[in-house]
């Protein structure tokens, strides 16, 4: 009986405890706006339903509501509560202050592993301090002239759709970004790179998001048992197989490779300028990695780079189609620096300041990384409202991007913002290559290898494009739909 009772007793402390923990939660929250319309048990999850079109339409309704609202809306998914930020001060104190990603975050875990993307906010300062070295800019610069070949051999390879009419240019800048990430931070030869990462490998990583996304929308598929038991965790399983092997392969080759070459293990080449690979077999050499951990940052690095950067070249591409002026604008400039033919060297780079302008608005407007999110790891305290620990935080950076400290013309493109110095001093106001201390580790090396692209593109080829046409989705990246396709004419040379 004494037993029946002190249960009863500990119970009823029990829920006394989370009903004082709910009524304090509630008013850490309370002048936040809420998303109407949140049922009991799945809260808000529902608005997660459709496919990758309808998954951007949400992040873009949501920036707007969310800017209107004052930068910060609240919603549940099940009972756990979630943000949607767009107010950039807030954005910017959560992403410096809350390291860790939400559980969504884990359902990539068989792809990549705890690779630097997807570590863990206890190992992350670790595994940043050993990789950035590998994106100096002493060792970026040293890409530079790879990124002038494989960008000629594209206007080349483009050379045979100039005159055809539209046609979907994001098959050979993938090829092409793909190289580039290859050659320099996995140090593949061109001529091995094609045996090493096969066609198989875009294709794959392309359905994989597909499936992550999936799972996303489908709420009840958050979780891991009911998952585990789907016909989509079967399709995840055999195209991580696929994934996996040609990450193995880009390992073991490069591996072999400077097994036969003079050593690069603290002798013979200096740690801060070996390439990303050979820094990961370097340290795996001397018993810091396991050659998995290996393998998980380079399925990080591929997934994290090379789609990226092909996407932001092409609306790039598309907003100077469509805009003949700014395209002439940026022509003008680039031919008064480079000429026709001379390689594009940094010095050069750092004179295209419209070209610069240019693309900092297009990443502004139209941004690959469309949302992030963060664990809440302690309570964070604002003027007028607490966000708890324990909640989840998407920051939506298309609506970042759009906010008021932006001005009026704000949902406007405008590349003379950057050069008038009309850029919102607000901390975390641009955030294309994220925001805080777990920002883009080769934000310099993806912003030189577009720029080189685009300049070789741009003096051989005039671009035309129909940027009102153009439709998103969001499979973990924004990206086209339809409407992105392009035309090329030749330039007279």
């Amino acid at each position: 009986m004494l037993t029946i009772t002190l249960l009863l007793v500990l119970t009823a402390c029990l829920l006394v405890y989370k009903i004082r923990q709910r009524a304090k939660h509630d008013r850490m929250i309370e002048c936040i706006p809420a998303v109407p319309n949140a049922f009991p048990l799945i809260g808000n999850a529902y608005m997660l339903l459709g496919d990758s079109q309808d998954t951007f339409e949400l992040i873009r309704v949501y920036s707007y509501k969310s800017n209107r609202a004052g930068g910060i809306l609240r919603f549940l998914i099940g009972t756990q509560q979630f943000f949607i930020v767009t107010n950039p001060q807030v954005a910017h104190t959560i992403m410096n202050t809350s390291l860790s990603k939400s559980y969504m975050y884990d359902f990539s875990l068989n792809w990549v592993g705890r690779g630097l993307f997807n570590t863990t906010a206890s190992r992350w300062k670790q595994q940043r301090k050993l990789l950035n070295p590998a994106f100096s800019q002493k060792v970026i610069d040293g890409y530079l002239d790879l990124f002038n070949r494989n960008a000629e051999n594209l206007v080349e390879a483009l050379s045979t759709k100039c005159g055809t009419g539209g046609f979907d240019v994001v098959p050979v800048l993938t090829d092409m970004t793909l190289e580039n990430i290859c050659q320099t931070v996995m140090g593949l030869p061109a001529e091995t790179m094609k045996t090493v990462v096969d066609d198989r490998y875009t294709h794959t990583a392309k359905t994989l998001l597909d499936v992550l996304i999936t799972r996303l929308q489908k709420f009840w598929f958050h979780s891991d048992i009911l998952y585990y038991f789907s016909s989509l965790k079967k399709e995840e399983n055999r195209l991580i197989k696929i994934a996996h092997e040609i990450t193995w392969k880009v390992v073991r080759h490069r591996k072999t490779m400077l097994q036969n070459l003079p050593s690069v293990h603290g002798t013979d080449q200096e740690p801060n300028r070996l390439s990303f690979l050979d820094l990961l077999l370097d340290w795996h050499a001397k018993g810091h990695l396991s050659e998995a951990q290996v393998k998980e940052e380079v399925d990080s690095m591929l997934i994290a780079g090379y789609d990226t950067v092909a996407t932001q070249v092409l609306y790039t591409l598309i907003v100077l189609g469509s805009l003949p002026d700014v395209q002439e604008k940026a022509y003008n400039e680039l031919q008064e620096v480079f000429g026709s033919n001379s390689a594009v060297t940094k010095e050069g780079l750092s004179k295209l300041v419209y070209l610069d302008a240019v693309v900092k608005e297009v990443m502004r407007m139209y941004p690959t990384i469309g949302a992030l999110d963060r664990r809440i790891d302690q309570d964070i305290k604002f003027d007028n409202f607490t966000l708890p620990a324990g909640s989840t935080a998407f920051i939506l950076i298309w609506g970042i991007h759009r906010h008021p400290c932006w001005g009026d013309d704000a949902h406007h493109f405008d590349p003379q913002r950057w050069l008038q110095r009309r850029v919102p001093a607000d901390l975390g106001a641009y955030a294309a290559f994220g925001l805080g201390r777990r920002v883009c580790i080769g934000r310099s090396y993806a912003y030189l290898s577009m720029k080189t692209t685009i300049v070789h593109i741009l003096r051989r080829y005039r671009v035309e494009a129909n940027l009102p046409n153009l439709e998103l989705k969001f499979d973990l990246l924004t990206k086209p739909v339809c409407g992105h396709h392009i035309s090329l004419e030749l330039r007279d040379q």
